[in-house]
């Protein structure tokens, strides 16, 4: 498909194969010249990697995600907006493809990403509502420019980035929007809250930067999972603070924000004006919920099958050896795919409906099955890797391989194609 940057022009290919103007687009942040696509409205997903010359695809459910963020604004109620969060291609489903899904999705207001790059990628295809830069602003004043230009809000976490985005809006002839990062406790980015009082809640701050418009403030909490616990409760109480000395010398600092996914999940004591949603809007999530629906299925196909004696071992290292007959499937996805090494001798896929485990080493570019006692496995038959089917899910492959469930998903490779389903 040709090397494509963030800004290009993405081709795509319709469902019968053909090469068209406007049905697939597609990027990847963390690779932005590589050509990881998403295709729309998509029949047969292997049929159409196949058209691609993809190993593998991955399809994501516009209906599950649909379902998901109708559930977390009913959960965070009317008055408080919901940004979805998009860093690391969202969470391994695919930035573009996401973003589009968020453009027309009535419930979301606000997307986040972690970087400029991002920002520029989506905006390139056509994405209006707002966006804020978590973290990376870049090297290049060029992008940074461009950022300002489409109205980006920018987290600001450090007075070097005032000085610089003063200067750059007044070169544009503009005001930049930022949001301040407050550090409460997470040691990470963002100014104490002793810095902001004395930066951002002056007429110094007015006057010393005239073409900078703050539009948000917030912090990001060090235990998440427990909203209610001390240290919590004494992030919460310092970002309060600060908005409330705000509004008593009528500054307005914007759009306020503190909870994630899961602390939205087990309180609304600290939605203030916004939610950030990462891993729930994705059908991912630290505890059990039922009401969250996973949105994504990665497939492959079978390319050979074996019928092994006992007493073979199979794969680098000898790591397994048959105890019976055995037909054994090789696939072509491996850890360069982001299918977890860990998973060797651990995992399982769905063949026809029926789970089989995963022997022997997982390799860099292919695994190998254990068929045998799968029915009718030929060459070319689909393969699920991960899926909302229990033996596959994220939570399965976490528990088994000894990860971070967030880390099912981003792992996987920007090349691979997102498919819409």
């Amino acid at each position: 498909m040709g090397d494509l940057s963030p800004m290009a022009p993405i081709r795509s290919v319709d469902l019968r194969g053909k090469l068209d103007s406007d049905q697939i687009t597609g990027s990847s942040q963390s690779q932005p010249h590589s050509p990881s696509g998403v295709i729309s409205q998509v029949a047969s997903g292997a049929a159409l990697a196949g058209s691609l010359g993809a190993s593998s695809w991955i399809e994501i459910d516009q209906a599950a995600l649909a379902h998901n963020l109708n559930y977390l604004k009913q959960l965070v109620g009317p008055q408080v907006k919901l940004a979805v969060v998009a860093k690391s291609n969202a969470y391994g489903c695919g930035l573009v493809p996401i973003a589009q899904l968020c453009q027309h999705n009535i419930n979301v207001a606000y997307l986040c990403v972690f970087s400029v790059a991002e920002d520029l990628t989506v905006r390139a295809q056509g994405f209006t509502k707002p966006i804020l830069v978590l973290g990376f602003h870049g090297w290049d004043p060029v992008a940074l420019a461009r950022a300002l230009q489409q109205q980006i809000d920018l987290t600001v976490y450090d007075v070097a980035q005032l000085e610089q985005l003063q200067v750059l809006a007044q070169q544009l002839g503009q005001r930049a929007r930022l949001q301040i990062k407050v550090d409460t406790g997470l040691a990470r980015l963002g100014f104490t809250p002793a810095v902001v009082r004395e930066l951002y809640l002056t007429a110094q701050f007015q006057r010393q930067f005239p073409h900078l418009q703050i539009t948000g403030i917030y912090t990001h909490l060090a235990i998440s999972e427990q909203p209610d616990a001390p240290f919590s409760q004494h992030q919460l109480t310092q970002l309060s603070a600060l908005v409330a000395a705000a509004k008593a010398q009528n500054y307005d600092l914007g759009l306020v924000h503190a909870a994630g996914s899961a602390c939205a999940f087990l309180t609304n004591a600290a939605n203030f004006d916004l939610v950030r949603l990462g891993g729930m809007t994705y059908g991912l999530s630290k505890f059990p919920n039922p009401n969250l629906k996973f949105i994504l299925r990665w497939c492959t196909r079978v390319i050979q099958l074996k019928q092994l004696p006992a007493q073979v071992a199979v794969g680098y290292g000898q790591t397994f050896v048959t105890t019976r007959p055995t037909r054994l499937a090789v696939v072509p996805v491996g850890y360069t795919d982001g299918y977890d090494r860990r998973l060797s001798n651990r995992g399982q896929v769905l063949v026809n409906g029926v789970l089989a485990p995963v022997v022997g080493r997982v390799a860099m570019n292919m695994l190998t099955i254990d068929v045998t006692a799968v029915p009718e496995v030929a060459v070319g038959t689909v393969v699920t890797l991960l899926g909302a089917t229990a033996g596959i899910t994220p939570a399965d492959w976490s528990a088994a391989a000894g990860s971070y469930i967030y880390e099912t998903t981003v792992q996987l490779n920007p090349n691979i194609p997102r498919l819409l389903s």
